[in-house]
């Protein structure tokens, strides 16, 4: 089983980007993304008092079809384990949970926007990233002139 640790930049801060062409396509079957914490809300001023910041990771084919959440976590690292060949990007969104001022018996939830290994704007200094698990064919064997 190959292992690559990969670096991406995810931000709570929604954009409206195109997509771009995967620069790095990286061959393994599980690979280790990251990304740095959020520390800020959406219009730039930090984190209030009380707030508990978790990670949604998903990946998709790289025409951003065939969504599949990996999952909620609450560190800027997970194992990513691939069991069908393809091409998948990356993706995580941040997810903030809060009791509300007003009812402290109520959790409130709030979404950013999702970011994808694909997009430039939130990629570590890597460049855009996807996972290809796809098997080569056998090599042939019996070898011989006729």
């Amino acid at each position: 089983m190959k292992k690559l640790i990969l670096g991406m930049l995810g931000v709570g801060v929604a954009a409206t980007v195109a997509f771009a062409a995967v620069t790095n396509w990286y061959p393994t079957n599980q690979a280790t993304v990251a990304w740095n914490p959020v520390t800020a809300l959406s219009d730039g001023s930090p984190l209030p008092a009380g707030s508990v910041i978790k990670y949604e990771v998903f990946t998709a084919s790289p025409d951003h079809q065939n969504v599949t959440s990996k999952g909620v976590v609450t560190v800027t690292s997970t194992v990513l384990s691939f069991q069908a060949e393809g091409r998948y990007i990356v993706g995580v969104r941040a997810i903030r949970e809060f009791t509300d001022p007003a009812d402290p018996q109520t959790v409130v939830t709030e979404y950013s926007e999702t970011v994808w290994s694909d997009d430039p704007a939130y990629v570590g200094a890597e460049g855009t990233f996807g996972i290809s698990y796809i098997f080569k064919p056998a090599n042939p064997t019996g070898l011989r002139r006729q």
